[in-house]
C-alpha cells in the first residue's frame, strides 16, 4: 500500500505542476502601454527579419536592389548584401523567404512622442510596434505591429532586456537583405 502511495504522490505533483504552468501564460495584449519615463530605451539593436513568402515584383542586378510585395499587398525595396551568394538566380515572380537585417529602437513614448534635447518639448516617434511580451530567461520579445502581425526576437547578450516592458514602441529600420532563399 505505501509503495502505491509513493507512486501515484509524485504522479500527481507533476500533473498539478503541469497544469499550473500552463495557466500562467497569457496572450499579447495589443493595448499594453508603457510605463516609465519617456525616452529612448536602446536605439541601433541589431536583428534578423525573416520575411516568408514574399513576391519579387522588381530587380536590378547591377545595383542589387530588389523589391518585394508581402501578402497584406505592401511592398519595400531593399539592398542585396554581398553575403547574398545566390542573387543571380532570383528572377522577378519568384517567391522567397527573406533574411532581413535590421535595427530596431526601443522608446518609452508619451502621446506618441519623447521629450526633445532641451526638455521643454516633445518630438514625434515613427512606431511600427509595441512590445508585448519580454522573456528575459530565453533573451526573447515579443512585438505586435499595427497590422496584427506578431514577431518573435531573440536578443543578443547586450540587448538591455531589463528596461524594456510591454507597451514600449519599437522602431524598425530595415534596408538590407543578408540571405534569401527561393520557396518550392
Amino acid at each position: 500500500m505505501k509503495s502505491a502511495r509513493r507512486v501515484r504522490l509524485p504522479l500527481l505533483l507533476a500533473v498539478s505542476a503541469s497544469l499550473a504552468v500552463t495557466g500562467c501564460w497569457t496572450p499579447p495584449n495589443a493595448h499594453v502601454q508603457p510605463k516609465g519615463k519617456p525616452g529612448l530605451i536602446q536605439g541601433g539593436i541589431p536583428v534578423e527579419v525573416i520575411q516568408d513568402k514574399v513576391k519579387i515584383i522588381a530587380l536590378d542586378p547591377e545595383k542589387r536592389i530588389i523589391t518585394l510585395a508581402h501578402a497584406d499587398g505592401t511592398t519595400k525595396s531593399y539592398y542585396l548584401n554581398a553575403s547574398v551568394k545566390n542573387a543571380s538566380a532570383l528572377k522577378v515572380g519568384d517567391t522567397v523567404k527573406a533574411y532581413v537585417a535590421a535595427r530596431v529602437s526601443v522608446y518609452i513614448t508619451q502621446n506618441g512622442g519623447i521629450p526633445d534635447a532641451s526638455g521643454a518639448g516633445f518630438h514625434a516617434i515613427r512606431s511600427d510596434a509595441k512590445i508585448q511580451q519580454v522573456d528575459p530567461s530565453y533573451r526573447l520579445v515579443v512585438v505586435e505591429f499595427a497590422g496584427g502581425q506578431v514577431l518573435t526576437i531573440k536578443a543578443g547578450l547586450d540587448v538591455q532586456l531589463e528596461k524594456m516592458a510591454p507597451g514600449d514602441d519599437i522602431t524598425l529600420i530595415s534596408e538590407e537583405i543578408s540571405k534569401i532563399k527561393l520557396e518550392d
